[in-house]
């Protein structure tokens, strides 16, 4: 990556130094790196591979001189956004970044392997999914980078259109890309899925076998990539012809055209339906009629494996004719889903009769009553989505039924990579625990799906009255079915991270709490399909009753100035609980306490954030008294029953360090107000803005990052138990309180820039082109990017960590404690820079904030204007949204 950068950043140098500058550097990175290989590895099919490398990088140098020869010739301004937004942002921050942040694991593993005296070969699967990754992210940035010399209109004329390939209407260049990003995808989440495994190959064709998938990525992009530039270039020199000419190349470029309806999807998903879940009987047949005593869990493992794969097979192939009600094809319908349903269940039946189980017999009946009342029910779904106009239907074929079923498929792929993983290491039989808890995860994504099919169903003309958005939640605005549904969503959520984080586990003992974790998800899910359906029953007799929906004109929708009561007294309710059981721990110096720390104080200082700014215009006394106790009583004596409670540990250093962060706390509390009356002097839209898409949208989302690392330890603690094992814990413990608590430093950083007018907060951001010259920059401007960058690195440090269970490691808190303290500091510096702009331009103008607010209501159009202009900006929500320092969200 690195390489790849080194030849865009100055493309207009071609004096002979710095040519041969690269040259040499290149000749060492490669020839003498595959040269170093070949001696260090004897084995016949690494050194093959090693000399088609060697053979193949000159060709590359050559093809990066031409390309940089290109780039050289684009005009200034076009340059200066290429290096700014390709080479740098997409190269030296993203590219740098994910390959940093890969890089962990393999130390983590290496650090691990050395501790307890094993071989460095037991982290081979991490290295080479490592490299895998690596390789195939250099690849695509690189490739991408290439493309943005190309113009924009050719690169959208050669892409693939979601409507060919829902139809299969493709020619053999989309065919070919199609098929090569598939392969893309599945050699990736299987690199994935190994990545951070510990254990050597068994044997010399398993290691050939990943050598294969690393290559037949890399390929599949090197192939859609050559291919796509060819063309382009095709269409290059035929534009620069035409114009030489006189004529206008847009008026002879001959573009397919994309505008056609979409009524149904091609037979080719059906026939892969029907295929997948006969192979899934085949499986059920095979297990019904073997020994009961040999090899079970091999069977019953693998059709948890296959199961969710066939259910997205069967789900998609069943809504992919939606108008198609011909006898013959509803008859086979019925024949192929309900024959797959009982034959399925009527051998795990046997399966069970014959391994002298009788009383578990009731269990696959019920399964297959379930899956002839599901089938009913689909129908009715199937035939109102039939009755949609031609439009709708469109949208719902697309997006709802085959993009958002590529968007469960990807994460239901990876989880059950995660489970081949399992099997190459330690073997079929001995992964039910992991095959379980990907099959129940599994289940849940595939109930959400549904719940999105079932949504589908609805004509746009009703779906907003029954639609559930973040500003009808931050308000509670909501019928009582849809709050229920929520609740249930929420519990299948949190199941679905537990069983996540309790993958790696393969106890025996496990089992049952896995199946009782699960069984937990899975009625909860089917209790949201469940309210997903009343909603759709009372739509369709509110669409059968109404009269005129065409002439309804549309509502003018209130801006929303505060949030509900409800997350209020929620988040008081958590906030001094924490406090609570710091005092309690004091007193008792129970260990256990201090994990359950752990894995409340980052979620508790974030609800006591959001919680400052849920009401900004609520100013009187009595509410700002409420804000104030509440403050005083989390940060006060909860650092208090820190210090107590190291100072009777007789650790001096840690109390003195909790007793400092006390002042710290009222920084943040006397800056929080003066935020807090600019957000109450903004213009209602903006207020409204800062409310759904800053407090709840990202607050939410980090809520639910923080919830995945909590799980991780209380995963840890339920394998390890609360004994004297649970010392084993502690680096995953401390591992994720870091994470967590530097996801609401971001989150705080984030407030603080969206509650000033934009023209405030906009003064302190850079451009990417400034950033790569490294010009125009202020000495608080060096500090915050390097407390950034070393805050990312340690934050990739610490990720490697997560689900670690090994002896505690001091280094574990001495990279966390730096890392929080730089970013600490970085957003005291954000707060406090932000808070004095916002002074002196008051003092400056003799404005008050009210002013300010109508100031910036006046200056909304033209930064609505400056958007598209300022998309080179790099500022603290770009950072996060490119997941550049928080990588780990």
């Amino acid at each position: 990556m690195a390489m790849g950068i080194s030849f865009g950043l100055k493309p207009r140098r071609t004096d002979k130094f710095y040519l041969s500058f690269l040259t040499v550097q290149f000749f060492f990175f490669t020839e003498v790196t595959e040269i170093s290989l070949i001696i260090g590895h004897p084995t016949t099919f690494q050194t093959v591979f090693c000399v088609v490398r060697m053979i193949f990088w000159p060709l590359t140098f050559w093809i990066g001189l031409r390309i940089r020869s290109k780039i050289a010739r684009l005009s200034d301004e076009k340059l200066s956004n290429y290096i700014a937004l390709y080479v740098f942002r997409g190269g030296m921050i993203m590219g740098l970044g994910q390959l940093s942040f890969l890089l962990f694991a393999s130390i983590q593993c290496h650090i691990t392997a050395s501790a307890e005296g094993e071989s460095w070969r037991t982290c081979r699967r991490t290295l080479y999914s490592q490299t895998g990754l690596g390789g195939m992210i250099c690849f695509f940035i690189l490739l991408k980078a290439v493309s943005g010399m190309a113009p924009r209109h050719l690169l959208e004329k050669h892409m693939v259109s979601l409507k060919r390939v829902v139809t299969m209407n493709l020619n053999v260049y989309e065919f070919t890309t199609f098929a090569g990003y598939c392969t893309v995808v599945c050699c990736g989440l299987f690199l994935l899925g190994n990545y951070g495994a510990e254990g050597d190959f068994h044997t010399k064709w398993e290691e050939r076998f990943c050598f294969i998938v690393m290559a037949l990525g890399t390929t599949s992009l090197l192939v859609i990539s050559v291919w796509k530039g060819i063309l382009i270039r095709k269409d290059m020199k035929l534009e620069e012809s035409l114009a030489a000419k006189g004529h206008n190349p847009e008026q002879h470029e001959a573009r397919q055209d994309d505008s056609f309806e979409v009524s149904k999807l091609s037979w080719f998903y059906v026939i892969i339906s029907v295929f997948g879940s006969t192979f899934e009987s085949a499986i059920s047949v095979v297990a019904g009629v073997r020994n009961p005593d040999s090899e079970k869990l091999e069977v019953e493992n693998i059709a948890h494996l296959l199961m969710p794969i066939i259910a997205i097979f069967m789900i998609g192939g069943f809504f992919a004719k939606p108008r198609l009600n011909s006898k013959p094809y509803v008859w086979f319908l019925r024949i192929h889903f309900l024959s797959i349903a009982w034959v399925t269940e009527a051998m795990w039946l046997v399966w069970e009769l014959r391994r002298g189980h009788p009383e578990r017999i009731a269990l696959p009946i019920a399964y297959a009553i379930c899956w002839t009342g599901a089938f009913h029910k689909l129908s009715q779904f199937r035939t109102s989505i039939g009755n949609l106009c031609d439009s709708e239907l469109t949208n719902f074929l697309i997006n709802t039924l085959f993009a958002s079923g590529m968007q469960t498929f990807v994460p239901v792929l990876f989880v059950n990579f995660k489970t081949t993983q399992c099997f190459f290491e330690d073997g079929t039989a001995a992964c039910t625990v992991t095959a379980l808890c990907s099959a129940y995860i599994s289940c849940f994504l595939i109930c959400l799906w549904v719940v999105k099919i079932v949504h589908g169903a609805v004509p746009s003309a009703l779906r907003s009255e029954f639609t559930v958005s973040l500003k009808k939640i931050a308000v509670l605005d909501l019928p009582i079915i849809r709050l229920v549904q929520g609740s249930l969503m929420s519990v299948v959520g949190s199941c679905g991270l537990l069983l996540f984080a309790m993958m790696k586990n393969n106890r025996i003992d496990l089992e049952a709490t896995v199946n009782e974790i699960g069984a937990v998800g899975i009625i909860c899910g089917a209790g949201t399909l469940i309210c997903e359906v009343v909603c759709y029953d009372r739509a369709k007799q509110h669409m059968q009753t109404s009269t005129g929906l065409q002439d309804k004109s549309p509502v003018q929708q209130e801006k929303i100035l505060e949030c509900s009561w409800f997350f209020l007294i929620i988040n008081f309710i958590f906030t001094n609980a924490y406090w609570v059981m710091w005092c309690v721990y004091a007193v008792s110096l129970d260990d256990r306490l201090e994990l359950l720390s752990d894995i409340i104080s980052p979620s508790a200082v974030l609800c006591f954030t959001l919680t400052f700014f849920m009401k900004p215009l609520r100013k009187d006394k009595l509410y700002r008294r409420f804000l104030y106790f509440q403050f005083v009583s989390f940060a006060t004596f909860s650092e208090l029953g820190y210090a107590v409670t190291k100072y009777r540990k007789g650790s001096i250093l840690t109390t003195l360090f909790g007793l400092c962060r006390i002042p710290i706390w009222f920084f943040f509390y006397r800056n929080g107000i003066k935020l807090r009356d600019s957000v109450a002097s903004l213009p209602k839209e903006k207020i409204h803005e800062f409310l759904v898409d800053t407090i709840m949208q990202r607050g939410l989302g980090v809520i639910v990052t923080m919830v995945f690392f909590s799980f991780e330890t209380i995963s840890c603690l339920a394998v390890q138990g609360l004994g004297e094992n649970a010392v084993l814990c502690a680096n995953t413990s401390h591992a994720s309180a870091f994470l967590s608590g530097y996801l609401v430093l971001f989150v705080m950083q984030s407030i603080a820039v969206k509650a000033v007018p934009t023209s405030i907060s906009e003064s302190s951001v850079l451009t990417f082109e400034e950033v790569a010259r490294l010009d125009n920059f202020k000495k608080r401007q060096k500090i915050q990017g390097f407390l950034i960058i070393t805050t990312g690195l340690c934050s990739f440090f610490l990720l490697s960590y997560v689900g670690s269970e090994a002896q505690p490691n001091s280094s574990v808190a001495i990279v966390g404690s730096v890392g929080g303290i730089l970013l600490c500091g970085q957003a005291i510096m954000v707060m406090f820079v932000l808070t004095t702009k916002m002074k002196h331009r008051q003092e400056r103008t003799g404005q008050s904030l009210s002013s300010l607010g109508k100031e910036e209501a006046d200056e909304e159009e033209n930064e609505k204007k400056k958007k598209k202009k300022g998309r080179n900006r790099l500022s603290l929500g770009a950072i996060e949204d490119e997941g550049l320092v928080g990588g780990f969200l």
